[in-house]
């Protein structure tokens, strides 16, 4: 397990993961004012992808859209992924090595907070998204 997956589960077991919600809120909702003000994506059905979900507070954000019909968590550390799961019994949340991660399914929304400058190959990322 690398550094970055070691930490981010210990901060789950210290409850840090409460502190990068609140410390995130605000430039969460700025991105959702502009997906809601400058795109139509959400005025019809869309799911939705959160790369590095932490304890998966933007996914059950998102999820009270009624327009959002699929909400998916990705996070490599298991203990950000317990605790998306016992939070949420409607978003679905995956713990697994995001760079090697093979996605399955298309996604209206890609969304990421703070996730991207870990990834040791930002272009395999983004070729994997695309």
């Amino acid at each position: 397990m690398n550094i970055n997956i070691k930490t981010f589960n210990k901060w789950a077991l210290l409850n840090k993961d409460k502190g990068m919600e609140r410390g995130h809120a605000s430039s969460v909702s700025k991105m959702f004012e502009i997906i809601t003000n400058q795109t139509s994506i959400i005025d019809r059905s869309f799911n939705f992808l959160d790369l590095g979900c932490g304890n998966g507070w933007v996914v059950r954000k998102i999820l009270e859209n009624k327009k959002c019909t699929y909400a998916l968590g990705v996070d490599g550390a298991p203990e950000m992924i317990k605790k998306a799961k016992n939070c949420d019994s409607v978003g679905q949340y995956i713990n697994v090595n995001i760079e090697k991660w093979s996605f399955n399914k298309k996604y209206d929304i890609i969304f990421s907070m703070e996730t991207f400058y870990y990834f040791k190959d930002h272009f395999s990322i983004f070729t994997l998204i695309y």
